[in-house]
């Protein structure tokens, strides 16, 4: 390679070896060896502040605890004198700024001396249960010290001593931990509880001046914070137990921690040591960032920088005399290179030369400007992928082949019960337990799947009804495996199941008042014996039929209700089709003739056996022949005709009526369906004979259709399976015997 370089670039190389490389191994050897220096300087400064500090805290205690237990020990303290106890502990007080409160209480509890703020107060109860108290009661051989307490942002703790007299001569001359390890229960005379503030202590340890950015903080044997420069870090009581050097303390209260690099509580990179308070398991703990312990070596450091950049300078501009017209637009393709690298693709390369290198800076220029665009389009199309993903009501989920998930948008986190940037990187089968039916339904990565009705029990007890699709996705940057699909069916069921409760409890409720009404027409159109005028006879008969179309209606709702249920049963047996039809046939003769419209017959007279309902297969014709009639103008056709074809009955019923759009047709089987403009032609229906229908030749296993072209009539056909007479004793053999024969199917002509 270097054969390959031309005569300049050799002498711009060699210049810059000879005047940065020299700067460039003395700075690094010399900032290893300050940076060391330093640190060590700094574990020197932490061991004897850190000793000093707790010393000082731990003398602190223990003057207070010896003055606690010196005054315990005066005659008017142990013989309960009131009076002068009163003004011992009052002057006890005021000699002392930090004691808070002072409790003189006898081995009953009962308080007889207590000195809040500096002041006798009136106010005494009885302390007996309280903690302090129990000094009385245990056989300690040293003070109690209690927790240390913050209220309005003083820290207090409670010293409590019991009052001892001597029950054996000789034992006033032992000292005062040695008469409370030899007294006796008869020896205790009450308790002398003093609340000492610790502020003026915590002040005068926190506020140390240590040199740089150290600085020193207490917690206490739960790892508790009791005091730290820094106000705005938290109050006292803040819970520190997991900070490093807490956590450190915390495995081995009583021996100090020696100084080491941690994350300190505010997860800044110190040096960190700590030191046991005596007496209480309290720890002094005392940290230095990092960055101030090394700051001298980083000014050397800038200045070093400083000077290699002038050596880089006088490098460059000697190196740019002996080699300008190559040098100087190499050193711009780096610069704009550098920057693009950076992701400035703005930035554009300034080189008019035409050779080589000119050539390189133009075609960088359109590289960044194409990566620009290309970045935005990205951009763009991100947004407007989050925009949809969180806009759709289905939960959709990116896992990758492991089962994590990868991507989640917001319906699915709703579904879940947690936030979308809680979901990523768990897996999909712990955050989703799908059941289906009593299993569990497990996704399968490698292959498209889709699922319905899987259960799905959310954070809050809620059982949802899911559908569940699984799309593949191969070879994703991303590491995306399968897109999952949650479609929430839990509201649409709910409402389904209240609009069958309405119409059933509807239906129900209506037939009583419609039976009586019934009931009192047939009466009235019966007696022979009242005058009623024609006119009202032929009221009642219109009211009748009325009430007979009701009827209808209710017994439709009925069965719609049944069918949604699925509790509609069927009655098989063996029929004669042609014969049916036949009858059918006549009995709409009568309606057909009203209208001039005349009804044909195509197909055998008998000998077409099926396995069916016969009231409810009768049903299905009946409705088609009735829509057929209503629907065909005056002097009009309707044919019916029955064939057999593959193992299968096929029936129709044309008409040459006004037919339908296409629009109408792909609506014509669902419930309440009813066409709008002409095609209504004054029907009354409800648009429930057709979806009926549909739902009695599914249940046959059978398929209905319709061909119909607007304004040349309409054709319904429905095919039904061949009698057989193995499956004719199978379903025998399995039908429940309390289904009712007599069901009695009625239904209202129906709109198509």
């Amino acid at each position: 390679m270097w054969a390959n370089l031309g005569i300049r670039q050799k002498v711009f190389i060699l210049f810059s070896v000879i005047a940065l490389l020299p700067l460039i191994v003395i700075n690094v050897v010399w900032l290893r060896s300050a940076r060391s220096q330093l640190m060590q300087s700094a574990i020197n400064r932490q061991n004897i502040f850190i000793e000093s500090s707790s010393v000082r805290v731990n003398n602190a205690i223990e003057a207070g605890i010896d003055a606690v237990i010196a005054r315990s020990q005066e005659p008017s303290i142990i013989n309960l004198d009131i009076a002068q106890a009163r003004v011992s502990l009052l002057q006890y007080a005021n000699q002392d700024s930090s004691i808070l409160n002072i409790t003189l209480a006898d081995s009953n509890g009962d308080e007889k001396v207590v000195v809040r703020n500096h002041e006798l107060s009136a106010a005494l109860t009885n302390i007996k249960n309280t903690k302090p108290f129990e000094v009385v009661t245990q056989r300690s051989n040293d003070i109690q010290i209690s927790e240390t307490v913050v209220d309005d942002g003083i820290p207090k703790v409670t010293f409590s001593v019991p009052l001892l007299s001597f029950s054996k001569l000789g034992d006033q001359n032992l000292t005062t931990s040695e008469a409370i390890a030899r007294r006796f229960g008869s020896d205790v005379k009450g308790a002398l509880i003093v609340e000492v503030s610790m502020k003026s202590l915590w002040e005068s340890v926190i506020s140390t001046e240590l040199g740089g950015d150290s600085y020193t903080y207490i917690v206490d044997a739960a790892g508790k914070l009791l005091a730290h420069p820094d106000l705005n870090f938290g109050k006292a009581g803040k819970d520190l137990s997991k900070a490093p050097q807490v956590a450190m303390f915390l495995k081995d209260n009583e021996k100090p921690v020696k100084p080491a690099l941690r994350q300190s509580e505010k997860n800044v990179e110190v040096l960190s040591s700590s030191y046991p308070v005596k007496n209480t398991g309290w720890a002094v703990i005392m940290e230095e960032p990092v960055a101030s312990i090394l700051n001298p070596a980083t000014n050397v450091m800038r200045l070093a920088i400083t000077i290699f950049s002038i050596a880089a300078g006088i490098s460059i501009i000697l190196s740019f005399i002996f080699s300008r017209n190559i040098v100087r637009p190499i050193s711009k393709l780096v610069a704009g290179t550098s920057r693009a690298g950076e992701g400035n693709l703005d930035a554009q390369i300034a080189i008019e030369s035409t050779d080589e290198i000119g050539v390189l800076a133009r075609r960088f220029n359109l590289m960044t400007y194409n990566l620009k665009r290309m970045i935005a389009n990205m951009r763009n199309e991100s947004m407007k992928l989050n925009v949809v993903l969180n806009s759709v009501n289905e939960g959709i989920v990116a896992i990758d082949s492991l089962g994590k998930i990868i991507v989640a948008n917001i319906a699915s986190s709703v579904l879940a019960g947690v936030m979308p940037d809680e979901l990523t990187g768990k897996q999909f089968d712990e955050v989703f337990k799908l059941v289906d039916g009593k299993e569990p339904f497990k996704i399968d990565a490698d292959k498209n799947t889709s699922a319905r009705d899987i259960i799905f029990v959310s954070s809050n007890e809620r059982i949802h009804f899911l559908d569940v699709s699984v799309n593949k996705i191969r070879n994703d940057p991303e590491g995306i495996s399968s897109i999952i699909t949650l479609r929430d069916q839990t509201d649409e069921r709910e409402l389904e199941n209240m609009k069958l409760d309405f119409v059933s409890m509807a239906a129900h409720e209506l037939r009583t008042p419609l039976t009586a009404v019934r009931g009192y027409l047939s009466l009235l159109s019966a007696d022979k014996q009242s005058e009623i005028s024609p006119q009202s006879k032929q009221s009642i008969e219109r009211a009748k039929s009325s009430t007979k179309q009701l009827v209808g209606l209710i017994n439709n709702l009925l069965n719609v209700s049944k069918i949604e249920r699925g509790s509609l049963n069927l009655s098989f047996s063996k029929i004669d089709w042609a014969k049916i039809i036949i009858s059918t046939i006549n009995d709409h003769k009568f309606s057909a003739t009203e209208k001039r419209i005349t009804i044909h017959y195509n197909g055998p007279e008998e000998g077409i056996p099926l396995m069916a309902d016969e009231l409810a297969i009768r049903e299905v014709l009946n409705n088609l022949l009735t829509n057929a009639i209503h629907y065909t103008e005056a002097d009009g056709h309707v044919t019916v005709g029955v064939r057999t074809e593959d193992k299968q009955v096929v029936t129709f019923v044309q008409d040459d009526g006004i037919g339908m759009t296409p629009n109408v047709v792909q609506r014509l089987f669902t419930k309440f369906f009813r066409a709008k403009g002409p095609l209504a032609s004054g029907s009354g229906g409800t648009g429930l004979g057709l979806y009926i229908s549909k739902s009695i030749v599914e249940l046959h296993q059978g398929k209905i259709w319709v061909e119909s072209e607007y304004g040349k009539g309409s054709t319904f056909t429905f095919s039904l399976p061949v009698y057989d007479a193995v499956q004719y004793d199978q379903q025998n053999n399995k039908q429940d015997p309390g289904v009712n024969k007599r069901r009695g199917w009625i239904t209202k002509n129906t709109t198509r």
